[in-house]
């Protein structure tokens, strides 16, 4: 979304990009305004210091901070003076334009840049191996890490161009205050008033013209000022402090027969007896004498258009003078080749740099890497490259996430909870951090921190089921079984073929008596899933309840069988043995489980049962 047409908002970590696009934008834009009334003959700009590639003298501070805390701001105006202009209004409207010609031109230089980079960075992005297909991808960002690879590469390539596209387009609206409005009035005004009268056209081009004259000599560009006061002199050749002043420049520099003919100028043109006695004297310093006879116009044709390249004395306007100016030449061969060498490094660096975003990512690979032997059961391997990839960056969550499930498989639970801990301190808005975060607290059965995270997971993500799911189980520990049975069920609406969720609910359901919801619970889970060992867990409590107990044995051996720590089926194996008369077999079955019985709520309630049976048993 272009920032110029965006809502009130803050700025977020993608709506940076934008600001190095912007500032050029800025910049370029009014430059452009800045050069055309320069060309056309107003130097204002020039002496505001606006004929620069300085930001700073374009930005303005107050406009950036508007963009970055509502989304919309503006630049330092290039202020005009239209009476410089030897046609008000048509040269008024070409400079009205030219900030937006100059963002359209700056948007396509830099498109043809980045099609050259891409031709470029994909030919050797194939050649090492990376993923060339996305060069263009990366050029243009769509999503991801601002402050990655992507992010720069975008900030100096594509959003440039959507930027510089936006201001262009956004400046053609007909709206007070905006480049459109100000060309269009131009444009009406020439068609629609009659021109200044000559006269005043003309007093207004000698005062422009004059200013511009002494300000040349003040800043020792004597070539500029010689050609602003022959302007003032081609408009009214009776000026005196023209003339004047051109004499004092070229007898300072020469040649002679120039200051000779700029002092008989500024003699036709003087009022005053004591102002013509001191031009005498001076012309006669000159080895002229007499009175001028040529006119005003051959006078001007005998003055030169440069001087000497000499400094210049005090001509009485400036205490530094004027200094001498490079040849125009050398001028364009230096700042040719600068820009050449700064085309050529910039061009090198984004090449590499869309090398480096599409070439393989060192952490991901690793990660990768920890995950397929996490498949393969290597958990020792695993770690170490989950560990590589934290050295990589530590600050990305995957590693974390890795190690944390390394760990749960370890059952080492205290050393998952550090690591997923880690996974929602660097990605706190990611919901399966919490998640984990939560089984990890369940295994420590540390259930209020477990039930404190899943409930941030459900905040996050409540279309997940395992957070329902896990939910259950937590209050199911807590010995809270009307929650569990709730969510449970909340877990079943979003996902209803879930054979385990049917299992959990069917235990759950016959600890608070509810046998016949059990059995329906029990069926549906089998159906879905024939090899659940929880479903026959809670089939074998049911049907012993009922006093089946050959049914009972049947299902608590099916439970065993696929799951051997299943603790409640071996408390039933045992109780049915001990039913049919086999004390040495109830015997067995009630020490395994009491040997398997883990930390949890109904591992060791069923534990404590079978150790009282066994209890029983002995004489």
């Amino acid at each position: 979304m272009s920032p110029f047409f965006a809502s009130l908002q803050l700025l977020t970590l993608t709506d940076i990009l934008w600001l190095p696009g912007l500032i050029l934008g800025f910049t370029v834009h009014e430059l452009g305004h800045a050069l055309v009334a320069y060309w056309l003959g107003d130097r204002s700009a020039e002496n505001r210091s606006r004929l620069t590639l300085n930001p700073a003298r374009h930005v303005s501070l107050i406009g950036l901070l508007a963009f970055i805390f509502l989304g919309i701001g503006w630049a330092k105006p290039v202020r005009i003076r239209p009476g410089a202009f030897k046609h008000r209004h048509w040269n008024s409207f070409l400079v009205s334009i030219a900030g937006v010609a100059a963002n359209a031109l700056f948007a396509g230089l830099v498109f043809v840049g980045m099609m050259a980079v891409s031709v470029v960075a994909g030919i050797i992005a194939g050649r090492v191996g990376a993923d060339y297909t996305q060069v263009w991808d990366v050029l243009f960002f769509e999503e991801g890490d601002p402050w990655g690879w992507g992010g720069v590469l975008s900030a100096l390539t594509g959003y440039v161009v959507d930027t510089n596209v936006s201001l262009a387009l956004f400046n053609l609206l007909p709206l007070p205050f905006f480049d459109g409005f100000q060309a269009l009035r131009n444009l009406w005004r020439m068609i629609t008033r009659r021109r200044p009268a000559d006269e005043q056209l003309a007093a207004e081009q000698i005062q422009i013209q004059f200013e511009a004259g002494t300000q040349a000599v003040r800043e020792g560009k004597s070539t500029e000022a010689i050609a602003a006061f022959r302007k003032v002199l081609e408009l009214k050749p009776d000026i005196y402090e023209a003339w004047h002043n051109l004499g004092l420049i070229y007898q300072d520099k020469g040649p002679t027969h120039a200051a000779i003919a700029a002092w008989q100028g500024a003699l036709k043109a003087a009022t005053d007896q004591e102002t013509r006695t001191g031009l005498r004297e001076r012309l006669a310093s000159l080895g002229w004498e007499g009175e001028p006879e040529a006119s005003y116009t051959t006078l001007l044709r005998q003055l030169p258009d440069t001087v000497r390249k000499r400094p210049l004395g005090d001509l009485g306007f400036s205490p530094a003078g004027i200094t001498g100016q490079r040849s125009r030449s050398k001028k364009i061969i230096r700042w040719g080749s600068l820009v050449v060498i700064v085309s050529l490094v910039s061009f090198a660096l984004l090449v590499g740099l869309v090398i480096k975003a599409v070439g393989p990512d060192e952490y991901i690979v690793l990660v990768e890497q920890g995950i397929s032997l996490m498949e393969m059961e290597q958990m020792e391997e695993a770690e170490q490259a989950f560990q590589k990839a934290l050295l990589k960056d530590a600050r990305r969550a995957e590693a974390h996430l890795g190690l944390g499930m390394v760990k749960m498989a370890e059952e080492d639970c205290a050393a998952a909870v550090i690591h997923f801990q880690d996974v929602t301190d660097a990605a706190p808005q990611l919901g399966g951090g919490y998640l984990f975060l939560g089984f990890a607290h369940l295994c420590q059965r540390e259930l209020d921190e477990a039930l404190d995270a899943l409930d941030r997971a459900r905040e996050l993500d409540g279309e997940e089921v395992r957070v329902y799911w896990a939910l259950g189980r937590v209050h199911l520990q807590r010995d809270d079984l009307v929650a569990a049975v709730a969510a449970f069920h909340q877990a079943l609406e979003l996902a209803p073929d879930d054979g385990d969720t049917h299992a959990d609910l069917a235990f759950t359901l016959y600890h608070l008596g509810d046998l016949e919801g059990a059995l329906s619970e029990v069926d549906t889970a089998l159906t879905l899933n024939p090899d659940s060992a929880s479903a026959y867990e809670t089939l074998a409590l049911v049907y012993f309840d009922q006093g089946d107990v050959e049914a009972a044995l049947t299902a608590a051996h099916r439970a065993v069988e696929l799951y051997p720590q299943t603790v409640p089926a071996l408390y039933v194996v045992g109780c049915c043995y001990r039913d049919q008369g086999d004390a040495s077999q109830a015997a067995e079955y009630f020490r395994l489980a009491i040997e398997r019985a883990g930390p949890m709520r109904f591992q060791q309630l069923y534990a404590s049962r079978a150790q009282e049976a066994l209890l029983a048993l002995e004489p």
